[in-house]
C-alpha cells in the first residue's frame, strides 16, 4: 500500500467517525435521544434500559418511577401510575428516550388531603451526561413474538 492510498483510507475513517458523532448529536434534543426503530413494543413491559459509563464501568440507571404507589418527584406529589393492560403497539417514529435518572433521596408524608398517612418515596431527576448506552428489547412483528434488541452507545 502506498502513502496516497493509506492517506485516503485514513481520511475516510475520520469522515465516518465524524459523521457518526454528528448523527448522535443530531438525535439528541433537550436531553432526549431519538431512536429510529421499525418495530413493536409491549406496553407496561418494554422500557429502554439506560447505562452510564462511570469509573471504568457501566452502571444501569433508574429510569422508572414506582407504578404501585404515590411519590414525590422534584417536589411535586404524584398519584398512582397504573399500567395493567399489556398490548403490542407499533413504535412511534422517532421513539424519544429521556436521558435522565430518577434518584431516590428519601421519604416523606403525602399531602394532608391524600388518603395515605404513610411516608412515600421522594425522587429527584438528574440529567445524564457523558457516555451512555441505550438498550431496548422490541419486536419485529405485530404479535410481539419475534424479539430483537436495539443497542446504541452515545455521548451526551
Amino acid at each position: 500500500m502506498n502513502k496516497k492510498t493509506a492517506f485516503l483510507i485514513l481520511i475516510t475513517i475520520i469522515i465516518i467517525i465524524l459523521l457518526s458523532f454528528y448523527q448522535n448529536k443530531k438525535n439528541i434534543k433537550s436531553n432526549k435521544f431519538q431512536a429510529h426503530i421499525n418495530g413493536y413494543i409491549q406496553t407496561c413491559l418494554d422500557y429502554p434500559k439506560i447505562f452510564i459509563y462511570e469509573n471504568k464501568n457501566w452502571r444501569e440507571v433508574n429510569t422508572q418511577l414506582p407504578l404501585e404507589k404515590e411519590f414525590f418527584l422534584d417536589g411535586k406529589f404524584h398519584e398512582y401510575i397504573m399500567c395493567d393492560y399489556v398490548v403490542c403497539n407499533k413504535i412511534e417514529e422517532p421513539l424519544e428516550i429521556n436521558l435522565i435518572e430518577y434518584i431516590k433521596v428519601g421519604e416523606r408524608k403525602a399531602p394532608k388531603e391524600k388518603w395515605t398517612k404513610y411516608k412515600v418515596p421522594v425522587y429527584k431527576t438528574k440529567n445524564l451526561r457523558g457516555k451512555i448506552k441505550i438498550k431496548l428489547n422490541y419486536y419485529t412483528n405485530s404479535d410481539c413474538t419475534n424479539n430483537k434488541t436495539y443497542f446504541k452507545i452515545i455521548e451526551n
